[in-house]
């Protein structure tokens, strides 16, 4: 019919439009056995199904209340396990993206994440009352919720293995080269200074470009805060000692 309009009275179209706009009108979801609930084409096809297949089962009574039952608990589980899908791809792909992060970083992705899963939660099962609904809506918050829990405590040992090899690359780059001084043949030249802002360069730096949860980065920082404390002292006093050892050969050399 599309290739042949010029062939088919004008008039034809308009009343035919109008013909559909007024069958829209009337075509709406059909109430079903349950207050609040809505025979799509969808569960008519899947209850009539259900009713035959139990004409068909020997000794067994067909229940329309039973099947409809039976069709809404099928379909709201079949949109729990496809929002639950949806959650974990778009989360996956956030933590492989962004860990380590902070966590409100998680969280804010996790609500973001759910928004959208409960909106096309909702919108397949809104033919259905909130009895059929809820029990099936809890279990994807709790689901989703115990998923959210386990990112977290992924993203702390990621932030704590990130930190970590921070921390190494950082002694390594800023402190080991200070030290090889100290240890050297001109190790009483260096000045107390150099020891400290190497020391002071590391902290800086690890607040600088440290990532991931706010509180696992506290904590590695105040156990490498602790640790390099006590190395600074005892560097301190070897190059006090490698000072004062100058000083009295050079008190020697005077008194000869």
């Amino acid at each position: 019919l599309d290739g042949r309009k010029s062939e088919v009275n004008p008039e034809f179209h308009k009343q035919f439009e109008l013909f559909r706009a007024f069958i829209h009108t009337k075509l709406s979801p059909k109430k079903a056995i349950k207050k609040g609930e809505f025979v799509t084409g969808e569960g008519l096809a899947a209850l009539v199904q259900l009713y035959v297949d139990a004409l068909n089962t020997p000794d067994a009574v067909p229940n329309v209340e039973e099947s409809w039952d039976k069709f809404a608990n099928t379909k709201c589980g079949a949109v729990l396990e496809d929002a639950l899908r949806t959650y974990q791809q778009e989360m996956t792909s956030f933590v492989e993206n962004m860990m380590p992060c902070e966590a409100d970083e998680l969280r804010s992705a996790h609500e973001e994440t759910m928004e959208k899963c409960l909106e096309t939660f909702k919108k397949e099962t809104r033919f259905f009352s909130i009895d059929s609904v809820a029990p099936h809506l809890q279990e994807l918050t709790g689901k989703t919720d115990i998923l959210l829990l386990k990112w977290l405590q992924t993203n702390k040992q990621r932030t704590e293995e990130s930190c970590k090899a921070l921390i190494k690359e950082l002694e390594k780059t800023i402190l080991d080269p200070v030290l090889s001084r100290l240890v050297g043949p001109d190790g009483s030249q260096m000045d107390f200074n150099e020891l400290v802002e190497a020391y002071k360069l590391i902290e800086q730096r690890y607040k600088d470009e440290g990532r991931g949860d706010l509180e696992t980065k506290a904590l590695a920082f105040v156990d490498m805060n602790s640790r390099l404390n006590d190395e600074m002292t005892r560097n301190w006093d070897i190059l006090k000692k490698l000072k004062n050892y100058d000083a009295l050969l050079a008190k020697e050399k005077t008194q000869k």
